[in-house]
């Protein structure tokens, strides 16, 4: 019989401690739990996780890449839409982020914190910029994994 392993409750006894530590000290000003963008934040985190395959990742314990016994290559995609590595999953996750960035980089205006008085307009411009370059990437991996897929943006 194996003794009981205590890593687990070790860590969320810590991971609670430090919150109640935290949420102690800055009893008075409890800003950062109602900033809305904070939770936003967190919410497009936690999304970015399970919609590029982290979870599937979880489960199956695939490799982190694929080397080519024959020429040394690495591949970081696999060929197949029935499988994928977890750099893969990275690599989505990061194109994900940066599509949202842009979403967000069109709906809002930024301020130049280094020049005062201005609000930059041209924002819209750069978030569809990346909104329209990362999508065509994604859609060449997607077209990539499906070999069958009839429809390419700006990359083959």
């Amino acid at each position: 019989m194996r003794p009981p392993n205590y890593t687990m409750l070790t860590l969320w006894a810590v991971v609670v401690i430090t919150v109640l530590v935290f949420a102690y000290w800055r009893r008075e000003n409890l800003s950062i739990v109602y900033n809305s963008q904070n939770w936003a934040f967190l919410a497009i985190l936690v999304i970015l996780y399970m919609i590029s395959g982290q979870m599937w990742n979880h489960i199956r314990g695939p490799p982190i890449a694929h080397r080519n016994p024959h020429t040394g290559d690495v591949g970081y995609f696999s060929g197949t839409s029935q499988y994928q590595f977890i750099a893969e999953t990275y690599i989505v996750m990061g194109l994900y982020g940066a599509i949202t960035i842009g979403v967000i980089l069109m709906n809002k205006e930024l301020s130049l914190p280094f020049i005062e008085g201005t609000v930059q307009k041209g924002s819209y411009m750069v978030g569809l910029a990346i909104v329209v370059l990362v999508f065509g990437y994604t859609l060449s991996i997607f077209r990539m994994k499906y070999q069958g897929y009839p429809y390419s943006f700006i990359f083959k």
